[in-house]
C-alpha cells in the first residue's frame, strides 16, 4: 500500500475544494461566535434602556435584585464597554463566515473567555445555573470546532502546501 501525498493549490487563495468539512466546522464555529456576541449585545442593550429611558437605581427590567447603575452614566458607560465586547465575537463570526484567518484568534479568545465566565455563572446558583452550563457548552464546542485538524486545514493561508492524503 502506498500513501501517496500532493500539493493542494488553489489559484483563488481560498480553501481548497476538498476542505468541505474543514469548511463547515469553520462556519458552524462563525455561528457559534456570532450567538455569543449577540448574547453579550442583549443585556447591553438593556443597560442602555435603563440608563436613558428608566431610573438607574430601579434595576433592570424593575427587577429588585438585578442590575442597578447608580447613574446614568454608569449605565451608558456600562452598555458602550458591553456593546464593544460583543462586537469582538461578532467580528469574528463575521470573518469565520467568510472564512478569514483573521476571525479565528478572536474567536479562540472570545470562547477561553467564556469558560471562566460560565463557571462562575454555574456555581453561584439560582437562574444562573443554565445559563453558565450552555455559556459552557458554547465555548467548548467553539474551540474544538476551531482547533480541529480539518478546520486548521480549511483555514491554512494559500500556498502554504497544503497536503491533501489519498
Amino acid at each position: 500500500m502506498t500513501n501517496r501525498t500532493e500539493t493542494v493549490n488553489d489559484p483563488a487563495g481560498g480553501p481548497a475544494p476538498g476542505d468541505a468539512a474543514g469548511r463547515s466546522m469553520v462556519r458552524a464555529a462563525a455561528l457559534i461566535a456570532a450567538a455569543q456576541g449577540v448574547l453579550v449585545a442583549v443585556p447591553a442593550l438593556g443597560m442602555a434602556w435603563v440608563g436613558l429611558f428608566g431610573d438607574p437605581g430601579e434595576g433592570l427590567l424593575g427587577m429588585e435584585d438585578g442590575y442597578t447603575p447608580g447613574t446614568t452614566r454608569d449605565a451608558l458607560i456600562g452598555a458602550l464597554v458591553l456593546l464593544l465586547t460583543a462586537a469582538i465575537p461578532l467580528t469574528a463570526g463575521h470573518g469565520l463566515w467568510r472564512l478569514r484567518r483573521w476571525g479565528r484568534g478572536p474567536a479562540l479568545t472570545a470562547n477561553l473567555f467564556c469558560l471562566p465566565v460560565a463557571y462562575e455563572m454555574a456555581t453561584n446558583g439560582g437562574a444562573l445555573v443554565a445559563g453558565g452550563v450552555l455559556l459552557g457548552l458554547s465555548g467548548l464546542a467553539g474551540l474544538v470546532l476551531l482547533l480541529h485538524p480539518a478546520a486548521l486545514r480549511a483555514m491554512a493561508p494559500a500556498g502554504t502546501g497544503r497536503v491533501a492524503r489519498s
